[in-house]
């Protein structure tokens, strides 16, 4: 595997008893990219996110972290917001994320919290109990929840959710800020496709559980420019078509 390859997917599939979830997927993760993970509700995304972080285990295939074979044994950090965020309603973010940090086997950083309560913009609601959070506030923190122990790949399903237009703009600085300052990979599912081509670097389109196409954004432009597609809405669509 080369060096820069941080998980690779080995012709994983995930079959329940009436229903494929992933069939045969090949896939190079690699450091310091930001991966669009784009396809119709149903088609994947999620279960696929799941069996890379050991949530979930492939019943074909293999998936590999490095050179390691398991995800137990390998020495990167993961980070996930998946499907929701998982927060204790009767604590306020400064508690949660404290938790969060005591569950990580950090000692308790009052820095550490403090700047990502400042970066995430809920500086002023930082002593507010969750249960009275909006959806978007709730988002907010379970991205701040997932980047607290600093994660080599980070996993992001549908963080946009809920989030009003400033609150996106708001997310997607932070996203730019922390993979450009630190390289970091991330891996991001959302159907805000305008709003995802402005973060991305590389994009897989995914339907029925088959990866339909893994390539980097560039050359998606250069399709795009040669065949007229005025945007990336669609591309999509005649890619999801197949």
């Amino acid at each position: 595997m080369s060096d820069d390859i941080l998980i690779e997917l080995k012709n994983v599939s995930k079959k329940y008893i009436k229903q494929t979830a992933l069939s045969e997927c090949n896939l190079s993760i690699k450091k310091g990219r930001i991966y669009g993970v784009v396809g119709p509700n149903g088609a994947g995304k999620t279960t696929m996110f799941k069996c890379m972080l050991g949530i979930s285990y492939p019943t074909g295939g293999s998936i590999t972290y490095g050179e390691d074979n398991n995800i137990r044994n390998t020495k990167l950090k993961f980070g996930a917001l998946i499907e929701k965020p998982y927060l204790n309603p009767n604590m306020t973010a400064l508690q949660n994320l404290n938790y969060m940090i005591i569950l990580c086997g950090m000692k308790n950083r009052k820095d550490i919290v403090n700047e990502l309560i400042k970066s995430i913009g809920l500086e002023n609601v930082k002593n507010k109990k969750v249960k009275r959070y909006s959806m978007g506030m709730k988002q907010r923190l379970g991205i701040a929840m997932a980047v607290v122990n600093a994660p080599d790949v980070l996993f992001l399903d549908e963080p946009m959710n809920g989030l009003d237009p400033e609150g996106i703009i708001d997310v997607r600085n932070y996203l730019k800020n922390i993979f450009y300052s630190k390289e970091r990979t991330i891996i991001i599912s959302s159907h805000i496709l305008g709003e995802l081509d402005k973060l991305v670097t590389d994009y897989i389109f995914i339907k029925n559980g088959r990866i339909l196409l893994n390539c980097e954004k560039t050359d998606i432009k250069q399709v795009m420019d040669e065949k007229e597609y005025t945007n990336i809405e669609d591309f999509y669509m005649n890619i999801i078509k197949r």
